[in-house]
C-alpha cells in the first residue's frame, strides 16, 4: 500500500514539474505607459483596418514597436479615453487607451512615438 502511494507521489511531483510556466515574462525594471488612440495619426499603419478591434489595435502596436525594439509587457487595452463626438481631425482620440509595462530604459524611445507616463 505505502509502495504505491510513494509512486504516485513520485508520478504526480513529475507531471507538475513539466508544467509550463504560465507566467507572462515582465520588465526588469518596469515603467507603465499609455498611448491613447486617435482617429488618423498614430504613427503606425493609418490605414490599416485591423486596428478598429482592441486585437487589432494591439497587434498594430507591438509589430510597430517591436520594429523600433521596443517590448511591451502585460498590455490593456481600455475604452474609458476622452472621446468627443464633436472633434473630426486626425488627432481626436478614439476613446480606447493601450496600457503597458516597458523596460525603463525604453520609455524615451515610447514618448517619441506618443506614448505617456500616467
Amino acid at each position: 500500500m505505502w509502495n504505491r502511494i510513494a509512486v504516485l507521489c513520485v508520478v504526480a511531483a513529475g507531471i507538475s514539474a513539466c508544467k509550463k510556466s504560465d507566467a507572462e515574462p515582465s520588465p526588469n525594471n518596469p515603467v507603465t505607459v499609455t498611448y491613447a488612440q486617435t482617429v488618423c495619426a498614430d504613427p503606425w499603419a493609418v490605414s490599416s483596418t485591423s486596428a478598429n478591434t482592441d486585437e487589432g489595435f494591439q497587434q498594430v502596436v507591438q509589430q510597430y514597436v517591436g520594429q523600433k525594439g521596443v517590448k511591451l509587457y502585460s498590455i490593456k487595452i481600455s475604452n474609458t479615453a476622452v472621446q468627443t463626438s464633436t472633434c473630426r481631425t486626425c488627432t481626436c482620440p478614439t476613446g480606447r487607451m493601450l496600457e503597458a509595462k516597458v523596460e525603463a530604459t525604453d520609455v524615451a524611445a515610447l514618448k517619441q512615438m506618443g506614448f505617456k507616463q500616467p
